[in-house]
């Protein structure tokens, strides 16, 4: 029954994060902002795969929407040289939230802790190497590829910041 109510609370609140980042996505008019509306809203839709069950697909959603959304915001930084400088009221209204957020999740993590039994299992590294190459080789590619470049772009802008 604990399960099932801790199940829809977390439906709820992440049906209204994603309800409201897709607006915001929209709405703002910093490019950056967007873009980190973007991770929120790929970081909902992973919560909504681990609901469904889906653990796996929900933990490729994060590494590609959210890698995603720290290249686009590099990417965008780069070509665009846009620069945002963030008012007092607004860090004080984000520092705000997030202190929220993450006591709702640890409210949420140190409740549940006891309620499933934790049994180790030990796996070894070539099992998991085998089953990420056999059956997750394109994400995988992909994931490589959005690694590198971020790479780049960030060695990128630190050399214009050494040459300024």
């Amino acid at each position: 029954m604990y399960i099932e109510i801790l199940e829809l609370t977390t439906f709820i609140f992440t049906s209204i994060l994603a309800i409201l980042s897709a607006i915001m996505i929209v709405k703002t008019k910093s490019l950056i902002y967007s873009a980190l509306f973007l991770g929120m809203l790929g970081i909902s839709m992973a919560i909504f795969f681990a609901l469904m069950g889906y653990q796996l697909v929900s933990l490729f959603q994060i590494i590609v929407y959210v890698g995603a959304t720290v290249t686009f915001i590099i990417f965008s930084i780069v070509m665009l040289r846009e620069t945002y400088v963030m008012e007092l009221s607004s860090k004080i209204l984000s520092i705000s939230i997030a202190t929220l957020i993450l006591l709702i999740f640890t409210a949420i993590v140190s409740y549940t802790v006891g309620m499933y039994p934790t049994t180790p299992i030990d796996v070894p590294y070539d099992k998991v190497a085998e089953l990420l190459m056999k059956n997750y080789t394109l994400p995988l590619i992909i994931v490589i590829f959005a690694l590198i470049t971020t790479l780049i772009e960030g060695i990128i802008i630190a050399k214009k910041e050494v040459e300024k």
